[in-house]
Order: C-alpha cells, then structure tokens, then sequence
C-alpha cells in the first residue's frame, strides 16, 4: 500500500511536488494501490516511483515523467499521457484502454499483457519495447516509431488493428466476428 506521507504530496500542486523531488533526490515514492484518478499530473516527476496498482483513471499526465517507474497492474485508462516519458517502465498488465498516448517515450518499456485498445498512440516511440500478450484491438499503429515485426508477432490483435507499413498481421492473430444481434421479428 501507499505510504501515506507520499500520497498527501502527490495531492499538492505539480510544482511543490517536484520541487520536493529535487530536494530528495534518493527517494523512491510509493504511490502503490493510491486512488489518483482523475487529477491533474501533468509534468509530474514520478520517475522511478512505484505506482504498481495506481489509479490513474481519466488524469493528466500529460508531459509527466515516469521512466523507470513500476506501474504494473496499474489503471491508466482514459488518461492522457501526450509527451509522456516511459521510457524503461514495468507496464506489465496496465489498462491503458482509450488512453492518449500520442509522442510518449515507451523506449524499453515493457507492456506484456497490456491493454491498449483504442488508445491513441500516435508518434509514440515503442522502440525496443516488450509488447508480449499486449492488446492491440481497435488501435491504429500506424505512426507509431520503433516498431518491428518481431513486436507485432509477440502482440494480440485482430483486423481492426491497423498497421505501419511494412508490417504484416501475423496468421495467429484472431479475427474478430462482428456480433450480430438476434432479429426480434424473426
């Protein structure tokens, strides 16, 4: 669980908050399991934090740094996180469905199982990122940088996840069927 002391400080303002982070340069905030949803982040310094479990729902992050933080298991949907550094972060099983995460440095950062579907991920860098069992469903990938084959081969996806080109939909990737719903005159 969060300590305490950490979670009061991540309320403060953006700026007392870094400026605590400067002066404490040691310091490893644990923000683990912490309800932050729906706060204002942005350029917020949480490099190197653990945010395992976090509640980032619907927040502004944008701009935030949090490279080598541990955010597994942690719930970043709805949030944005444009310009964000991740950069060598632990992404492992974090909800990131509908999240804006366009010109993030995901450099490194490892996603396995990872839900992305419909986050918009636009001039983000996943630059020797882990995207083992990463859901890609309804996410377009096409401006994305650093992305290899060997990435795409690792992921989930289906025909509603659209490519960079030069890349091809892996044969063991699902097709989605569309649902249908039942007639109710039939």
């Amino acid at each position: 669980m969060a300590n305490k002391d950490h979670e009061t400080r991540a309320g403060y303002a953006v700026d007392v908050w870094n400026r605590w982070r400067d002066e404490n340069p040691q310091l490893v905030p644990d923000l683990s399991g912490a309800n932050l949803s729906k706060g204002l982040h942005r350029k917020r310094k949480l490099f190197g934090a653990n945010l395992r479990g976090a509640d980032f729902r619907r927040s502004n992050m944008r701009g935030a740094d949090l490279h080598e933080s541990d955010l597994e298991k942690a719930d970043l949907s709805k949030t944005d996180l444009r310009e964000a550094n991740l950069r060598e972060a632990n992404l492992k099983g974090v909800e990131l469905q509908k999240a804006n995460l366009i010109g993030a440095d995901l450099t490194e950062a490892d996603l396995s199982g990872a839900d992305l579907e419909k986050a918009q991920v636009e001039k983000s860098n996943l630059a020797r990122a882990t995207l083992a069992g990463t859901r890609l469903r309804k996410t377009d990938l096409a401006g994305v940088l650093g992305l290899t084959q060997e990435q795409i081969d690792e992921a989930e996806g289906d025909r509603t996840t659209k490519l960079p080109d030069g890349l091809v939909r892996p044969s063991g990737w699902k097709e989605r069927k569309q649902e249908r719903t039942p007639d109710p005159e039939q």
